[in-house]
């Protein structure tokens, strides 16, 4: 029996109380499996990875889970304070077992605070964003741990140019080439610590949709142009770019 919170009151879901396409909750009350798993994608990521060890249909839910989110917060670790170490190895574990259990299917979402883990395995971190950076992502934030950390753009381009909305690259390396095509459905771009040249950010000049852009400490940046395709963006900011020529 796993307990879900509804309007503000806790109920039970007891799967050996299945009825056909139902599970059966206190006070004689059914919910389908569709609005089952809206409610567990909804739960906190610590609370919902417990419901999937007591429900097999949270089970499934949670296998497809759309939103990721990964930070100190989420999973409970004070990563930046005593005894930050093992709360590092904690988070690098955690995110290890949910993901190799994903399937990669359905992922709308994926936050991923790594600014503190600079020893980390960049193969491993690698590992983890073949399997998050699925087909239909619609929001992406990473944050990495070091600026040798070169993004793989073709991954992004690849899979997930057809959904990407919203962009937040912190801390890394982004070097996106002519043949990559375009995130056809960006409108928000954030990049922040990110070592890319003005050049390099004009190949983006595809993405029609955008309309936000914001762009802080980004050393390589020595001229920006603004391509004329695109006519939606509405909001521009630039800071601390410290050898952009105005």
């Amino acid at each position: 029996i796993c307990d879900v919170t509804i309007g503000g009151s806790i109920t039970s879901v007891a799967k050996t109380e299945r009825k056909g396409l139902h599970y059966q909750l206190k006070e004689n009350v059914y919910l389908p499996e569709d609005i089952l798993r809206l409610i567990h994608a909804m739960m906190p990521l610590r609370d919902a990875a417990r419901a999937a060890c007591a429900s097999h249909i949270f089970l499934q839910s949670w296998r497809c889970r759309p939103n990721l989110i990964f930070t100190g917060e989420t999973l409970g670790l004070i990563i930046n304070g005593t005894g930050k170490d093992d709360a590092k190895r904690d988070f690098i574990n955690i995110v290890q077992r949910i993901l190799l259990n994903h399937s990669g299917i359905g992922v709308k979402t994926l936050k991923l605070e790594l600014l503190h883990f600079s020893d980390l395995d960049l193969g491993c971190l690698e590992a983890w964003l073949q399997i998050a950076v699925a087909p239909g992502i619609e929001e992406l934030t990473l944050m990495f741990p070091c600026v040798r950390y070169k993004f793989p753009c073709s991954l992004l381009f690849e899979r997930g140019g057809n959904s990407v909305r919203y962009l937040h690259l912190m801390v890394c390396t982004f070097r996106p080439t002519i043949g990559l095509g375009c995130l056809i459905k960006l409108t928000q771009l954030h990049l922040s610590f990110v070592w890319i040249t003005g050049d390099e950010l004009e190949l983006l000049s595809k993405c029609v949709a955008l309309e936000w852009l914001k762009l802080s400490y980004c050393p390589e940046i020595i001229c920006l142009k603004v391509p004329c395709m695109l006519r939606q963006l509405g909001s521009l900011e630039v800071a601390e770019c410290r050898y952009l020529k105005v």
